[in-house]
């Protein structure tokens, strides 16, 4: 009985983290995202216990408007992948299990990212390494051609639990 009290308290704990400050995007050119306590954490905890839709909407309309404007859509593996422009430049970057997580969330949601942001599911499945896998360590894709289970799980979770079409990009 305690324990799912402390859940319940949990829940309503992130609930009110979402809805109490924009913790979803940039300020004064910084990134203000906290990868490991900051929203990003507290949705993924939702989705992971079947509460996606306690998510405020307040964020996920942030985390949408984060990856529409303030990511930078390539994964940079060499000097070519940076940004040039200097409003490119002030984006930030992703990995592969973070876009993957933030892709679940906001399928899991409703929202169709396949059509409102379709660069992130060919991102997801355009970065396979030989070894079937994918890597959030640059390096990989120029030296050891190794994948990680860190890295690949999420991005194999979201292409096979929220999409219901198989399509590779070469």
């Amino acid at each position: 009985m305690e324990t799912n009290q402390n859940i319940r308290l949990a829940i309503e704990e992130s609930i009110q983290f979402l809805e109490s400050t924009p913790h979803l995007g940039m300020t004064h050119g910084e990134c203000s995202r906290r990868k490991w306590d900051g929203a990003w954490w507290h949705m993924a905890a939702l989705y992971e216990m079947g509460e996606v839709k306690l998510i405020p909407e307040s964020a996920i309309v942030g985390a949408k408007y984060l990856l529409e404007t303030q990511v930078w859509p390539t994964f940079i593996i060499s000097a070519d992948d940076h940004p040039t422009s200097e409003s490119d430049k002030m984006k930030m970057d992703c990995c592969h299990c973070e876009l993957a997580v933030y892709y679940m969330i906001l399928m899991a949601y409703g929202c169709d990212l396949d059509k409102e942001l379709p660069w992130i599911r060919e991102w997801l499945l355009k970065h396979q390494l030989p070894d079937g896998g994918l890597n959030c360590d640059p390096e990989a894709y120029t030296h050891s051609k190794k994948s990680s289970i860190v890295s690949t799980l999420p991005p194999l979770e979201a292409i096979l639990w929220h999409t219901d079409k198989f399509q590779y990009v070469k």
